[in-house]
């Protein structure tokens, strides 16, 4: 769009010529047009919007070649995803969710040009994630943390269309706005419930203390005393551990894609997930004794024998399906008659228990790995009030025995 304004100056008459497009820096460019003397005012009228047509067809020709603008959403993002698994640029596990999240993406907006989506388009394809029947397991619409899978998946396409010079900067904001739905006061209630209690943790424990192998002890007692996620927990080796100050450094993740590829190794899953958790006494016992118990093992292997290093094996040394301890917990808790709530709910014990205890904020946080402490306060936001009100009461407790009327 070409606009023409007429101005008067010391040196006579001349034209200002604007040309609007959203490539462009600010969005706009100009020039000036000064008509010759001997024209009059039609016939420099006439020449001046001659001259904006041209000015306007010059500009979109040289944008149009340093910007390819005519590119639907779906081919970017499968170039993006091509070369995020060719580079290696994106977790493994993420690509591989990613290509999930593709197919009801592409549906919506994938036949579209990438700069004529706009956050209506994506709202409507939110909302319509949250309708019942979405979800085909159970009915009902997708989850609040499924949807915004979804809007990072666009995000992210987004983000590299406009890398590459295939989308408008103003894209990158097409996601910022958009709502996804809440979950209902029963949704929401049963999520919570998805900690384990101290009474629980404790017959979980006993349990395998009694009944399971030497590396299930290590295995769940690691999990319930410092919280770690279960790629962390797999990916332990022994020479993460420096035996002499219980130092251990959590520097990998274990994880399990599909049988072709088996088990593989990642990053943890953000910078703060690197970080050392101090070990007990009691609990380096333990792995020696398990690092004991493998050696022998080993030598009854004798040339089958794959030395990975890790705590958790199986017979011949090979790291271990991390997807065991989930299945051996619900078997056990399925024979003990206690209620199963996954192996994550160890990980919301241990942040449970260690607040509620008075466990500074920042120690919790940095124990688990946390980005900041404000992601502990906004997760555990009941578990840091009751520790307060605790707080509360202790102060009265010390104060009550100095007041001579209680």
């Amino acid at each position: 769009m070409a606009k023409v304004e007429k101005r008067e100056n010391k040196k006579g008459t001349v034209y200002r010529i604007r040309v609007f497009d959203k490539r462009l820096r600010g969005g706009e460019t100009s020039k000036t047009y000064k008509p010759e003397k001997k024209m009059t005012v039609r016939q420099a009228e006439k020449e001046a919007n001659r001259q904006a047509v041209l000015f306007e067809e010059t500009v979109k020709q040289l944008l149009d070649e340093q910007y390819d603008y005519r590119v639907k959403f779906k081919d970017i993002a499968n170039e993006w995803l091509q070369r995020a698994e060719t580079k290696h640029t994106i977790k493994i596990s993420t690509i591989e969710r990613m290509k999930i999240l593709k197919n009801r993406t592409y549906e919506a907006i994938g036949e579209k040009y990438i700069n004529d989506i706009n956050d209506a388009d994506i709202q409507v394809f939110i909302d319509n994630l949250s309708r019942n029947g979405v979800n085909k397991r159970n009915g009902k619409g997708l989850s609040p943390k499924t949807q915004k899978h979804y809007l990072t998946f666009i995000s992210d396409v987004m983000k590299y269309a406009v890398k590459m010079k295939k989308a408008d900067k103003s894209m990158l904001d097409v996601c910022k706005n958009i709502e996804v739905s809440k979950l209902s006061e029963s949704e929401e209630e049963q999520k919570n419930k998805k900690v384990y209690s101290t009474d629980e943790v404790t017959l979980i424990l006993n349990a395998i203390y009694e009944q399971a192998n030497l590396q299930y002890c290590v295995m769940f007692s690691i999990l319930a005393f410092y919280g770690l996620r279960r790629g962390e927990l797999m990916g332990l080796e022994y020479k993460d551990i420096n035996f002499s100050s219980g130092l251990v450094t959590i520097r990998r993740t274990s994880n399990y894609r599909n049988s072709n590829t088996g088990v593989y190794v990642s990053t943890p899953k953000n910078k703060s997930s690197y970080r050392c958790v101090f070990f007990s006494a009691d609990v380096l016992e333990l792995i020696k004794q398990l690092k004991r118990e493998q050696q022998e093992q080993e030598l009854n292997c004798g040339d089958l024998w794959n030395n990975s290093d890790r705590l958790f094996i199986q017979w011949n040394g090979e790291p271990m399906n991390p997807n065991t301890p989930y299945t051996f917990l619900e078997r056990l808790c399925k024979r003990e008659h206690i209620h199963f709530k996954g192996l994550h709910a160890f990980r919301h014990a241990y942040a449970t228990i260690s607040i509620t205890s008075g466990e500074p904020i920042n120690v919790v946080s940095s124990t688990m790995g946390h980005t900041t402490n404000r992601t502990t306060l906004v997760t555990y936001t009941h578990e840091v009030q009751e520790a307060t009100a605790k707080g509360m009461f202790t102060v009265e407790s010390v104060l009550k025995k100095r007041l001579s009327i209680f």
